[in-house]
């Protein structure tokens, strides 16, 4: 009987981390899930979430959990409409620039364009978040929103895998917390230009590694400062802001048009 159970227990285990194997990360985990695994794998700078997280205690999965609210969106412009505004040309201050529309309608929805040295050099479909209440494999409540606004990546990992759930998010490039560009997975590629993903932003394989290289050959250096919303952040004289950071600019907007 020992025997019996060791050997179905050992099946389940095998079963479910093929299972997860075959999962994009952010179908079983949270981004905010995602971002506290990540935490605690790697060490990375300029993250400061001390306070966000409590520690589990022994018994804690016990408890429900309460529902995390939908990541907060900005306003955010296009970068020509805020070079028309404010008169920073963006695209010659970043080496590389990715806007990505989130929008379920519309010509460009479901979409990424990179710019590369101030050049647009393709438009790939994407999937985003589906916009809905989720529960993750662990049971959390969330709401599976990819947040509008600008950002400089924050991490990359070229062969992200978690080690919770043993599931792969290759070429990722985190931006938001737990939310990141990364290569689908090969059961969703028919599922790429549409809201499909649990808040991070799908690419094709061949699309997201090269998305992943470009970024790190950018690298880092000065660059100018800006808003969530796309405005140019300055100093009291009224002076562009500059400051170490990467070269390069993810652009999330939500425009049917």
């Amino acid at each position: 009987m020992n025997n019996l159970f060791l050997s179905l227990l050992i099946l389940s285990l095998t079963t479910q981390t093929f299972a997860s194997q075959n999962q994009s990360l952010d179908e079983l985990m949270s981004p905010s899930e995602i971002w506290q695994e990540l935490q605690e794998q790697q060490d990375i700078n300029n993250a400061d979430l001390s306070g966000l997280y409590e520690p589990l205690g022994f018994f804690d999965f016990l408890r429900p959990k309460p529902p995390e609210p939908p990541m907060k969106e900005w306003n955010a412009v296009l970068p020509e409409e805020s070079m028309q505004m404010f008169g920073m040309d963006w695209f010659s201050a970043y080496d590389f620039v990715l806007v990505i529309n989130k929008s379920a309608w519309g010509p460009t929805a479901q979409t990424a364009t990179a710019y590369l040295q101030g050049q647009s050099f393709g438009t790939f479909r994407v999937s985003t978040g589906r916009e809905t209440p989720e529960t993750s494999k662990s049971g959390k409540k969330y709401f599976s929103n990819t947040p509008t606004g600008w950002f400089h990546p924050t991490w990359l990992s070229r062969n992200h895998v978690s080690k919770t759930w043993e599931a792969p998010m290759p070429f990722a490039v985190f931006f938001n917390g737990g939310i990141a560009t990364h290569a689908a997975l090969p059961a969703y590629y028919n599922k790429l230009g549409s809201r499909a993903s649990g808040g991070c932003i799908r690419f094709h394989p061949s699309q997201a590694q090269w998305i992943f290289e470009q970024i790190q050959k950018a690298g880092k250096g000065l660059v100018p400062e800006f808003t969530k919303t796309g405005e140019p952040v300055l100093d009291s004289n009224g002076v562009q802001k500059y400051s170490q950071n990467w070269r390069s600019l993810i652009i999330v907007v939500n425009r049917e048009n």
